[in-house]
């Protein structure tokens, strides 16, 4: 945009200086009359006809006089100048937005990363206090096993040895046996049916924790990528920022040239 306005008023300029020139030409065609003073022979005098000269040579063109044409330039370049540095005002106070965002986007970071930390841990601990659970259910099961069948070996020689001098020593078992067993299994099943209705709440405090993390874990991969656009943007911002301020040099040192 600089650019074109720079070369728009390049062109003017020229088309200026070629206007004053082809003047310059028609009045060297003209012929003078002796001791006069008229404005056609000052426009042809040597010092404005370097002046057309210096029109068509030069890219940047200087003044010897504050004409219109000089005031029209400059009040162009001033308006130029003034928009560059109202764009050049906006991109900063953009810029200074920007990186506040983006500290906020990182202490938003920080926190779901603590927050996923602290759940990663408890679950740990879950995890543990389960295993600690059924490691504790199988000495159980095994240590009552253990009692129960020696229990029952027990019982079985007791009732063996009643037997044998009775006349039904043909090797029939008492029922009391059998009734035994029964309460054996019956106590099992009552063992693991609490161990799994104690061990339910753990499940699904472990399952809860499991899907906060994973919810979590998207979260955060989320909030980085928009972090990630946030410095690009930042970025962007800066180098558009140092490209206006560039121009506004350039039109700075074209307005001296001017003056």
């Amino acid at each position: 945009m600089m650019w074109t306005s720079i070369e728009n008023m390049k062109e003017n300029l020229n088309r200026i200086a070629l206007e004053i020139h082809e003047g310059d030409d028609e009045d060297d065609a003209r012929p003078s009359m002796p001791g006069s003073n008229s404005v056609a022979n000052l426009s042809a005098s040597p010092a404005n006809r370097r002046i057309s000269r210096k029109f068509s040579r030069s890219e940047s063109p200087t003044y010897d006089y504050h004409g219109p044409v000089a005031n029209g330039l400059e009040s162009a370049y001033k308006s130029e100048i003034e928009k560059y540095k109202a764009e050049i005002k906006r991109l900063k106070e953009s810029e200074a937005e920007i990186k506040a965002l983006s500290v906020n986007y990182a202490a938003l970071l920080k926190e779901k990363e603590d927050q996923i930390g602290r759940l990663t841990e408890e679950n740990g601990s879950l995890k543990l206090n389960l295993k600690s659970s059924d490691a504790l259910a199988g000495s159980r099961h095994s240590s009552r096993g253990s009692s129960d069948q020696s229990l029952t070996s027990h019982h079985k020689t007791a009732a063996k040895n009643d037997i044998a001098g009775t006349p039904f020593g043909n090797g029939v078992l008492p029922r009391h046996d059998g009734l035994s067993n029964g309460e054996i299994i019956g106590g099992e099943k009552e063992l693991a049916d609490l161990l799994e209705e104690k061990n339910k709440p753990l499940s699904s405090m472990q399952e809860s924790y499991e899907l906060q993390i994973k919810q979590l874990g998207m979260d955060l991969n989320k909030e980085r990528r928009k972090l990630e656009n946030i410095e690009t943007k930042l970025k962007e911002e800066q180098e558009l920022n140092a490209s206006f301020q560039q121009e506004l040099n350039f039109l700075k040192v074209d307005k001296d040239n001017v003056s």
